[in-house]
């Protein structure tokens, strides 16, 4: 069976969005496929939120750099028939997706739309008008299918409790 393997990283204090995304995405995916999360590290977090399979890159020690980091990844999925790796951590970029792109289907989350990156889907579900379909033109491969906009967002089904249609407004 085909591998999909999630790289992402989240403690207490930064991340749990990106990781219940992931596990949401995940939950559909493992209808087909094999699923594995790739963390820096297993915490007592990690161990009750994530319910798949997890890697550990960081044994003794901690994220330093992307080519470190690359270079871990790259070791421990070695001998595994990997399907695609999904991206969703604000560290990595073009610099750590060379490793992998040409190998393998790179599908990258990305919210800020600041740096390059060497991928094959780049999603993006943030609204910003008309510019939401340009922000990414000169930081991804001309090929790259770009998934922008709120129709890409991953919301979790509990959170659709509305009976009727509502309008709500957020002003800051």
């Amino acid at each position: 069976m085909h591998e999909i393997l999630i790289r992402t990283n989240f403690n207490k204090n930064i991340g749990l969005g990106h990781v219940f995304r992931c596990l949401r995405l995940a939950d559909e995916l493992k209808k087909n496929y094999k699923i594995t999360f790739v963390i820096d590290k297993k915490s007592k977090i990690s161990k009750k939120i994530i319910k798949f399979k997890t890697i550990e890159l960081y044994n003794n020690s901690s994220f330093s750099n992307q080519l470190r980091d690359a270079n871990l990844f790259k070791n421990k999925i070695k001998r595994k028939n990997v399907k695609f790796i999904i991206i969703d951590d604000y560290r990595l970029d073009s610099k750590w997706e060379k490793f992998f792109f040409k190998k393998y289907e790179l599908n990258n989350f990305d919210d800020l739309n600041k740096k390059k990156h060497n991928c094959h889907f780049i999603i993006d579900a943030k609204w910003s008008s008309i510019n939401t379909q340009n922000r990414y033109l000169d930081l991804v491969p001309k090929n790259c299918k770009k998934l922008l906009g709120p129709r890409y967002a991953i919301i979790n089904p509990k959170l659709n409790k509305f009976k009727k249609k509502e309008n709500i407004l957020f002003y800051f």
